[in-house]
């Protein structure tokens, strides 16, 4: 993936200076700021294969397949959203700069510490507060879109996997249901056979757990094979 290529800039140095945190706490909060380059926000390529497209929810290829597609197409609409939210906070950032530069402009009429002077000074404090804002939602937007895109890619991944496993076709969605929903009822009558109707919900978190590792540790062995 991708690294981002600017740091988070927040400056939380003036929380200690005004005693609202302590020094060990700045530094904890430092270090916690530094994470977000390797943070996920969305699932691993382990939790999409085997946890999302488990074999009670998704029992045949071709449900796992149109599953799939419908989690890509959300990561893939949530980027251009976020594509326009940062073009937004662009704008915006680019706006209470320009308006800081008039400002500081203005500024030049005035003497020093005359309350015009002071006016405007405060006046150019607010809006680099919310320039300094724009830049930090700006940074948090990109690494959305650094995440979104790494989703997608293990969302082509497993579509491409799972296209030589397909039964019906790739164009109509209607064509695989009577299978999906047939298979789907077959394991739930065999989760109730195991478990009981009143553990059911337990019962089938546990088995896509079970069925999920399980198929995961089968891939492992045949990779080493």
């Amino acid at each position: 993936m991708q690294k981002l290529k600017k740091k988070l800039e927040v400056n939380l140095d003036e929380l200690e200076k005004e005693e609202i945190i302590d020094s060990e706490e700045h530094k904890m909060l430092q270090e916690i700021k530094e994470t977000y380059k390797t943070l996920p926000m969305f699932r691993s390529f382990f939790q999409q294969k085997y946890f999302v497209l488990n074999d009670i929810d998704f029992p045949t290829p071709d449900g796992k397949y149109w599953q799939a597609r419908r989690e890509m197409w959300v990561h893939f609409e949530g980027l251009v959203l976020a594509y326009f939210s940062r073009k937004k906070e662009i704008a915006k950032q680019g706006f209470y700069n320009a308006k800081i530069r008039k400002l500081q402009e203005e500024m030049k009429k005035y003497p020093e510490g005359s309350p015009d002077y002071d006016i405007l000074r405060a006046k150019i404090e607010f809006y680099q507060v919310k320039s300094n804002e724009c830049e930090y939602k700006i940074r948090l937007i990109e690494k959305e879109i650094r995440e979104r895109i790494r989703e997608i890619k293990g969302w082509v991944k497993i579509i491409k996997e799972l296209e030589p496993q397909l039964k019906y076709s790739k164009e109509d969605p209607e064509e695989h249901q009577k299978e999906f929903w047939n298979a789907k009822i077959e394991v739930e009558k065999k989760i109730r056979e195991i478990y009981g109707v009143k553990d059911e919900h337990e019962a089938k978190k546990v088995y896509s757990a079970i069925s999920g590792v399980e198929k995961a540790n089968k891939d492992l062995k045949d990779k080493k094979e």
